[in-house]
């Protein structure tokens, strides 16, 4: 048996794998939320939350979404995101737009995508200099990789 980071012991080389993946994930998650807090202490854009981050990323990517969408797609409380998005628009960052439906569609302002658009270079810069010593082939490699494991189940 194989040690695994402190947890139970891993009984196959699949396990270990696993295992070792979970790892340098939660790694690459703590490197990404550094990264990010570090970026926004030099911005002089509003400082967010993690939550409210991830939020402006969805919309960014889902313009004309509804708050019940990002709930549902961050499994949280409408309340809860209620309460982020009011912040956001309160910021200037989100707003809402009319729509005959339910709900309001929700989108960046010009300034919501300005701060997004600059975040995300930055981290993009940032990365890519992680990965300046990879090749084109590992990096398309890792991309798959990446896609593939955050595809929605599909059972």
């Amino acid at each position: 048996m194989v040690e695994s980071h402190g947890a139970a012991p891993i009984r196959s080389e699949r396990d270990e794998a696993v295992a070792h993946i979970l790892h340098e994930l939660i790694v690459v998650s703590r490197r990404g939320v550094i990264s990010a807090r570090v970026i926004e202490e030099h911005s002089a854009g509003p400082d967010l939350t993690e939550a409210e981050q991830s939020i402006m990323a969805y919309l960014a990517e889902r313009p004309g979404i509804r708050s019940t969408d990002v709930a549902t797609a961050f499994a949280l409380n409408r309340s809860t995101v209620s309460r982020q998005l009011d912040r956001l628009v309160e910021l200037g960052l989100v707003r809402t737009t009319d729509s005959p439906g339910r709900g309001r569609p929700l989108e960046l302002t010009d300034l919501g995508r300005e701060l997004f658009d600059s975040t995300i270079a930055k981290l993009r810069a940032e990365t890519a200099e992680r990965m300046s010593t990879w090749t084109n082939a590992q990096i398309a490699e890792f991309a798959a990789a990446l896609a593939r494991f955050n595809e929605p189940d599909t059972l």
